[in-house]
């Protein structure tokens, strides 16, 4: 899974339509694969953080700015101030993978706004620019076997973020929890990175496991299986 675009509209202090490039770029021939973002406090750098995450786990997303709100409080707070509730807002990102060999665009994409005093949202999963109905429906699901939420925070954090996160014992349970739970990439091409899950076993599924490694199996609706 590689992140290539992140969009926010209306988003906290964003307003209009901002277009963030996530592609890693390369210098002298050398790939330079971490995107990182720069900027004053108060300047919206955590705030892009908060957009991949809705992006990605809407209701379950862990925002720096929820603080304790409910989910429709949250996303009626991120409607940028000087935009009409009505018009509302919203948050897309965009990633690159690849399946069977083929590598393919997402799109995951949510846009609220606010509709006779209630927040209406919707979702749209798109897959090379057609939007999936199947993987719409069960986005919550995929997600998961795409990023743990759990695990998120190694994924998409800041300075201060991942300072917390050292220091507290807590983060030993959900890393605890998945390490049996990994991605595996390999690669047919070095732009066209193959994935491969390896799961968590349970006694019933155990002598299943490197069947199901070794053919790349990943039953989903919408995305075929992975494969060596």
């Amino acid at each position: 899974m590689i992140l290539e675009e992140l969009c926010v509209s209306n988003f906290c202090l964003f307003r209009g339509r901002q277009v963030i490039d996530l592609r890693p770029g390369g210098r002298g021939g050398l790939m330079r694969p971490i995107v990182l973002f720069g900027g004053m406090n108060g300047g919206g750098k955590t705030t892009l953080f908060d957009a991949i995450q809705l992006a990605l786990y809407g209701t379950r997303a862990r925002c720096s700015k929820r603080a304790g709100r409910s989910y429709d409080d949250f996303l009626r707070a991120s409607i940028n101030s000087s935009v009409p509730p009505g018009i509302g807002a919203g948050v897309s990102l965009t990633f690159r993978l690849a399946v069977n060999g083929e590598p393919h665009s997402y799109e995951v994409r949510r846009d609220w706004r606010v509709h006779d005093g209630r927040i209406k949202e919707d979702l749209y999963v798109a897959q090379d620019g057609v939007v999936d109905t199947a993987l719409t429906r069960q986005w919550s699901q995929l997600v998961e076997e795409l990023v743990p939420i759990e695990i998120s925070q190694l994924f998409f954090f800041d300075g201060e973020k991942i300072r917390s996160l050292l220091r507290t014992q807590r983060a030993a349970k959900p890393l605890g929890r998945r390490s049996a739970r990994c991605w595996v990439w390999t690669s047919s091409s070095a732009s066209s990175p193959t994935l491969l899950s390896s799961k968590r076993d349970s006694p019933n599924t155990r002598e299943n496991r490197g069947r199901r490694t070794k053919s790349g199996t990943w039953n989903r609706p919408g995305i075929p299986p992975a494969t060596t």
